[in-house]
């Protein structure tokens, strides 16, 4: 296994071009939806394109510099040095793949930085902005919250965006060791400090 500061290198028209992991941009397709989101929520920017027109996709992919993630072997075959086929079907081994196969190093800094749903850039916002739309409690209790410019989705770092953080920084963990990803033990890692 190559190590994680190996630069990637992509052939496009304009020559080969290192590709470092703050300039690397995701598109997913429709068969892997949900890496798109865990791909958001560990900081980096990935579109969802669910078209059953691969154009669409190429298209885009091209227009934006994106690496296309799929598990369609139609995609592959069309555009070898911009598509990664993922192989697993299950969401963690397929973040997974990710990791090992663009060497990406979670940066924690960049977690909370990506609306979930729309991939758009998380804007900071005062507790005063968000006071009408937040329950009272995560307005009591809760200090820092973000805000998607897009959908308006609120987001804040209670306990469930530390759970999200101990999981992505443990497949990461298990990626570099080259480890099988178990679910269950995913889990219980993650939920480990509640009961």
């Amino acid at each position: 296994m190559k190590s994680p500061s190996i630069p990637l290198l992509q052939r496009g028209r304009r020559g080969i071009r290192e590709v470092t992991v703050s300039n690397r941009k995701f598109a997913a397709d429709g068969m892997v939806g949900r890496l798109a989101r865990w791909l958001r929520l560990a900081g980096f920017d990935t579109v969802y394109v669910n078209s059953a027109r691969p154009s669409d996709i190429l298209g885009l992919a091209r227009r934006e510099d994106r690496f296309i993630l799929t598990r369609s072997t139609y995609l592959e075959e069309h555009e070898p040095n911009r598509v990664f086929r993922i192989k697993s079907v299950q969401v963690w081994e397929q973040l997974k793949e990710v990791v090992q196969h663009f060497h990406l190093k979670v940066d924690e800094s960049l977690l909370l930085t990506r609306c979930s749903i729309c991939n758009y850039p998380l804007e900071k916002k005062s507790k005063e902005e968000v006071k009408d739309t937040v329950p009272p409690y995560v307005f009591q209790t809760q200090a820092e919250f973000y805000s998607c410019s897009a959908c308006r989705r609120i987001y804040w770092s209670g306990t469930h965006w530390e759970h999200i953080r101990e999981i992505i920084l443990r497949i990461q963990e298990l990626s570099l060791r080259g480890k099988k990803i178990n679910v269950g033990q995913t889990f219980r890692f993650a939920y480990r400090k509640q009961g």
